[in-house]
């Protein structure tokens, strides 16, 4: 089914929506219990300690451009916000609404949320890509994409399930001077068996999504974390995906397992070594094939190879850091926090469980520490 585009089609749609019964009662839309949600996460792109599912993302595909990324934080107190465009607003204004609707159940709520969270122009929509394919992003399109959602929340059996948390926020100590944090769409409880399911909530303008996209994400298996504090040893996570150019919601669910969870933090420990060499030494190479990414520029690019200790008058060595949750705590709130020797704990408790009481050493079956942290699994 197409969804109209015109103006007048979206202004009848705003009208529809504000005379709407939604129930705001006498403090409006604070009884939402999701809204556009802006934190000071973004200030914690400053610290050299601080990593994040992002900020690790931009380490290995460019190091020089997470150095240059770091340094100019520091200099702007905080990354500035990505340019409003239609793509970010309809991916944080579906969000918002789904998760809206996964706690109250009630449709209207999710448009409002959806509305609240909708950061540009209402009327403003998408543009037809080089293609000629129409990317089916506006406000009426989200409201439409959230109708859909009501259908596939029953398909997918969601109603079994409640809504722990949304937006958690999750810090991990790695206990080797660095810190990972990061957000969870939504955290929900089965109703009858208590058992876990991590819900992320994704956009995409593919028509067919390939599990290969979500499967081994190291943002899923970062849920670890939260997991663990429940004492729980597997968990899922289900990927509730809207394609816009098919206009469905599409469904792709994963089993993460102690081992899954034993390599992240294998995986997040390597790469504190590999950044701190890179800060030992004051040199973060260049990716040159990354250069032009997503259809644009870096924002780098042609000033990269300039002296960046001259240009931001500091080495990324001499950039500020975090040294506990408290510090972190101040600069974004936060809703688990563990450190790594808990974790690994966790975990070999996991793996006994599940029968391995004589790990072979190249499975990942146990930490190993010395003297620069933990060094193998």
């Amino acid at each position: 089914m197409e969804l109209p585009t015109t103006t007048t089609s979206a202004a009848q749609l705003l009208e529809n929506l504000l005379n709407s019964e939604v129930d705001s009662g006498s403090s409006g839309a604070s009884n939402l219990g999701v809204t556009h949600k802006r934190t000071n996460y973004r200030d914690l792109a400053k610290y050299q300690n601080v990593l994040s599912y992002s900020m690790e993302q931009t380490l290995q595909n460019c190091p020089r451009k997470f150095k240059l990324m770091k340094l100019r934080a520091d200099c702007e107190d905080g990354e500035p916000d990505m340019e409003p465009n239609v793509d970010f607003a309809f991916g944080h204004a579906v969000g918002a609404g789904v998760a809206e609707f996964d706690r109250t159940r009630d449709v209207s709520k999710a448009i409002f949320a959806a509305f609240l969270a909708w950061n540009i122009d209402l009327l403003a929509t998408g543009q037809k890509k080089d293609s000629g394919r129409d990317p089916k992003k506006s406000f009426a399109h989200a409201v439409w994409a959230l109708k859909l959602y009501e259908s596939f929340f029953e398909e997918e059996r969601l109603d079994e399930y409640y809504v722990e948390h949304v937006e958690a926020t999750i810090a991990v100590d790695l206990e080797d001077g660095n810190f990972y944090v990061g957000h969870i769409d939504e955290l929900l409880k089965h109703q009858e068996t208590g058992r876990l399911k991590i819900k992320e909530n994704k956009t995409t303008v593919f028509d067919a999504v390939d599990p290969a996209l979500y499967a081994n994400s190291d943002q899923a298996l970062s849920y670890a974390v939260v997991v663990d504090t429940y004492g729980e040893t597997d968990y899922d996570v289900f990927y509730c995906i809207y394609s816009t150019t098919s206009q469905r919601w599409i469904a792709m669910s994963f089993v993460k397992s102690a081992l899954d969870k034993a390599e992240w933090l294998q995986g997040q420990l390597l790469l504190t070594n590999e950044l701190a060499e890179y800060s030992r030494i004051n040199f973060f190479p260049k990716h040159g094939q990354t250069c032009f990414n997503f259809s644009r520029r870096c924002e780098f690019f042609e000033v990269c190879g300039f002296d960046s200790d001259r240009t931001f008058g500091k080495k990324f060595s001499d950039l500020e850091v975090i040294k506990n949750f408290e510090e972190l705590e101040a600069v974004e709130p936060l809703n688990f926090k563990i450190r790594l020797s808990d974790l690994i704990q966790h975990q070999e408790k996991d793996l006994i469980s599940q029968g391995s009481q004589q790990p072979h050493p190249n499975q990942g079956h146990k930490l190993l520490k010395n003297t620069t942290g933990m060094e193998s699994l």
